[in-house]
This record gives C-alpha cells, structure tokens and sequence, in this order.
C-alpha cells in the first residue's frame, strides 16, 4: 500500500479570515451524511446516503442524515462546527473553468451573494427551489473556515482535487482544491476526486468504503476521540479506499453489457492528509 500524499503546512499560504485549525477537537462517535437537494427535493446524486444511514444506525452509531439545503442551514446555526468522525457528501463539485461559468451570484454560506467564487472551486449542495433564485452552494474560501473534527472525509463530487493554479490566495496549488479546505478545516484524511464522478458507480464506491469502515468499529470504539489520525490509521483508510474502488471495478450491473471496469468508473478516487508534524 501506498501512502497517501501528505500537504505541507509551512508552504501554506493563509488569509487571516480562514485560520489553519491546528489543535484537534473532540468529535462525536458518529457519521453525518449529506445528500445532494432540498427537503422536498432529491435525486439520483448522493443517493447512496439513506444507506448509509442506515448501516450505520444499525451498528448502533449516532448518524446525522440531511440534505444539502439542511446541512447548509445547520451548519451556519451551529458556527461552522462538524463534529461527527465520519463525514460523506454526495453532492455537486465544480472546479476552475466551471466556476467561472456558474459562480455568479450564487449563495454562500454567509447567505451574501458570492464574491469569490468566480476563481475558486465550491461545492453545490441544492438547486433552487425557485425559477429565479439561488443555489446553495459552499465556496473553497467558506470550506476552509470549517471546525472539523472528522477523522475521515468522503466527497462523492466531481473535481474536488482541482484547484486554480493562478489564485495566489491559496498558494498558487493543491491547497485551493476543495479536498484540501476540509483539511485545513481539520479534516484528518479526505477521500476526494481527479475528474467527474459517475453518479452510480460513486454511489456503488462508497457504500463498499464505508462498509470497510464498519468492519473495523471495535477499533474505533477503542480509540480516543478526536485524537490525531497517524501513519497507521491513514495507511488503513487508504487501504480501504483501495478494497472499495477493486470491489467496485468488479461489480456487475444489473441489465447492462458492462459494469464499471473502466478507470473512469473506480479511478479518481484518492486519498489526501496533512502530514503529522515532526
């Protein structure tokens, strides 16, 4: 197994609004799962979440179940606080050029019309729900204000490893990519994408990593919350990653000539973590 790349926080250029989180928070013995809509409204995206919910629950963990709109909702009430250990999002991810072409004027998560987001990749968590309205939508620049005490992030979207190599306010790199907000954020891994996700072979993917996930709850239960995720644990979840992106490449679709042997299906999938300091 390979590990998985590792940022340097002491390349890392920061504006003042958006500190580095350092110290670790204590997290919650659970998983908070966010689907792609409104409360009315969902679709095929993130579609794997009521699963996992639902497994999860099972295995007798706290689970937080909501769809963008209510994530976007409840994490401006509660100060930009997440503090499950596991996290998935199933939602839209737009990167550079994209952003450009749908950014302006959308909502942020200051509910103020977006600045910013013209350069920058952001996550689409819900359509509006008017003919005239807005999308909700969360900017790398708002991501990166997260207080995160997840051990493990999961973002089923597309291009949440790009960046816009030309911001300089991110370093002029990686550290302007979606994946990487929720590291400074205080994320301890993310699993996140080089190029578009499949709607279902996505859906399929998660479901099998977070199954590996449960298969190792005593381990979890044994460790102490909120602490720093070393060389071990990293190693772990990219293994898992590894199992669930195999088991996916060799799944069978139902009424379909082809299942999802192609890279394209199981491919962008890799894992990133801040690198424990020395």
């Amino acid at each position: 197994d390979i590990a998985p790349p590792m940022i340097n926080l002491s390349k890392l250029k920061v504006d003042s609004a958006a500190p580095i989180l350092l110290e670790s928070q204590e997290s919650e013995e659970g998983l908070l799962t966010v689907r792609f809509g409104t409360g009315q409204r969902t679709g095929k995206i993130g579609a794997e979440s009521p699963f996992l919910a639902n497994q999860f629950r099972s295995a007798g963990f706290n689970v937080t179940e909501k769809t963008g709109k209510l994530f976007f909702e409840d994490y401006l009430a509660n100060n930009r606080s997440l503090r499950e250990r596991w996290m998935h999002f199933g939602v839209h991810g737009l990167a550079t050029a994209e952003s450009k072409k749908t950014a302006n004027g959308k909502k942020t998560a200051d509910g103020k019309k977006a600045d910013r987001t013209d350069d920058e990749p952001f996550l689409k968590l819900a359509e509006s729900e008017t003919e005239n309205g807005r999308d909700v939508i969360l900017p790398v620049s708002e991501i990166r204000k997260f207080k995160v005490s997840a051990e493990f992030v999961a973002l089923a979207a597309c291009d949440t490893q790009k960046f816009n190599n030309e911001d300089t306010r991110f370093g002029g790199d990686t550290h302007g990519s979606i994946a990487s907000a929720f590291l400074i954020g205080g994320a301890k891994q993310v699993a996140a994408t080089h190029w578009q996700a499949d709607t279902y072979s996505s859906s399929e993917l998660m479901k099998h990593m977070f199954d590996q996930i449960l298969h190792h709850t005593e381990e979890f239960k044994n460790s102490p919350g909120g602490s720093f995720v070393g060389q071990i644990s990293s190693l772990k979840y990219a293994r898992w990653l590894h199992q669930a992106q195999k088991k996916t490449r060799d799944t069978e679709r139902v009424g379909k000539s082809e299942g999802y042997e192609h890279p394209f299906h199981w491919g962008p999938y890799s894992m990133q973590r801040i690198a424990p300091a020395k």
